[in-house]
């Protein structure tokens, strides 16, 4: 069988039908969750089940605040409110990711002389893969 690992270097990330893959860095969805065990006072009385996972969105970005379309205002402006995604790792492929978004703000500001440069934990439903096509 065939295996061609993705290469993260040309992607769609749409929040609400905006592609902020331009300002993005890095789009990570985490599953969390555990097992819980039990064990009984009989050799044979043991019991492991797996709790059911949460779901974040880790978003890497620059930052931009003086474009008010630009992502870090999005996040501002967009702030307790739950949002459409739509995540494409590979551009030129067919597969998508989709899920709703709990959005938070993100940090201001930064270290001098570098780009300015934040991450957000962002809550999620699980993310649901689909079959990705291009818009005009």
């Amino acid at each position: 069988m065939p295996f061609s690992p993705i290469f993260m270097k040309d992607a769609v990330f749409e929040i609400s039908g905006t592609d902020y893959a331009g300002e993005v860095s890095s789009v990570r969805f985490t599953a969390a969750s555990s097992q819980v065990d039990f064990k009984g006072l009989k050799p044979a009385s043991k019991f492991t089940e797996s709790t059911d996972p949460t779901y974040t969105c880790v978003v890497a970005y620059g930052q931009d605040f003086e474009n008010a379309q630009s992502f870090a205002n999005a996040l501002l402006d967009l702030a307790g409110t739950t949002v459409p995604v739509t995540f494409v790792p590979k551009a030129s492929g067919t597969v998508q990711f989709t899920a709703n978004l709990s959005i938070i703000p993100g940090d201001i500001g930064g270290d001098v002389d570098t780009y300015a440069t934040a991450s957000v934990t962002l809550g999620s439903d699980a993310p649901v893969k689909g079959t990705y096509t291009p818009g005009p």
